[in-house]
């Protein structure tokens, strides 16, 4: 997840382990010492090892934080040569950077208007939708997958 969605929830997100983006980690981990300060700290390049999954990871609800202009270079590399299934959390500008990569997609979709100035990018031209997950009063949840895994 980026920052700002790290920072819009206030802690990491329970059972899974939390890489957040940032241009600046060093800045989470100097204004959420409680949850950065003794994690991993990327910056740039140079710290991405040949396969992510290799990296000191902190446990199951705890965090990281990682340069953002990695990204692409982790999306690079080949899903199955890591046995962790990575999942995109926001904001905007994460989604928007990470689409391109992505096999699936779970979207949520809230049934009423909410007031904010993030998006999510355009993904329509490269998703088809395979299955409708959950269809309820307030919300419903969809799976999409990219069409060139499509049989």
């Amino acid at each position: 997840m980026g920052r700002k969605t790290f920072e819009s929830l206030g802690k990491p997100l329970p059972n899974r382990v939390n890489i957040v983006l940032s241009r600046h980690p060093g800045r989470l981990q100097r204004d959420f010492p409680e949850v950065f300060g003794g994690a991993w700290v990327g910056r740039g390049k140079t710290h991405l090892p040949e396969r992510p999954h290799q990296f000191e990871l902190p446990k199951l609800g705890g965090a990281a934080a990682v340069d953002l202009r990695i990204i692409k270079d982790v999306m690079k590399l080949d899903p199955a040569s890591s046995p962790l299934e990575f999942f995109i959390a926001g904001g905007e500008q994460v989604y928007e950077q990470t689409l391109p990569f992505c096999s699936d997609l779970y979207l949520t979709v809230v049934k009423r208007e909410v007031a904010g100035d993030a998006v999510f990018p355009p993904f329509e031209d490269k998703f088809d939708l395979v299955e409708t997950l959950r269809d309820e009063p307030e919300f419903k949840i969809l799976h999409y997958r990219h069409r060139s895994l499509l049989p």
